[in-house]
């Protein structure tokens, strides 16, 4: 696992790079999805950290569920 993060860490990187380079990147945007994408990792694995396994699956198993419903209605 920790492999395969290192090299989507790289090809990210260095993806993200070339485009900055290029003028592609809006900036406020990215500010926009990656702050709150980041607190959620944080926060997420905080409290996967502190529940119990089978309350982690109930819980995204409603989620799927429920994500399901809104789909298809």
């Amino acid at each position: 696992m920790a492999t395969s993060l290192a090299a989507i860490l790289f090809t990210a990187v260095a993806a993200a790079a070339s485009h900055a380079q290029a003028g592609n990147v809006d900036w406020s945007d990215a500010a926009l999805i990656g702050l709150p994408a980041t607190a959620g990792a944080v926060l997420g694995a905080w409290v996967h950290q502190r529940i119990a396994p089978r309350g982690a699956v109930l819980a995204f198993s409603l989620l799927l569920v429920v994500s399901a419903a809104k789909l298809a209605l």
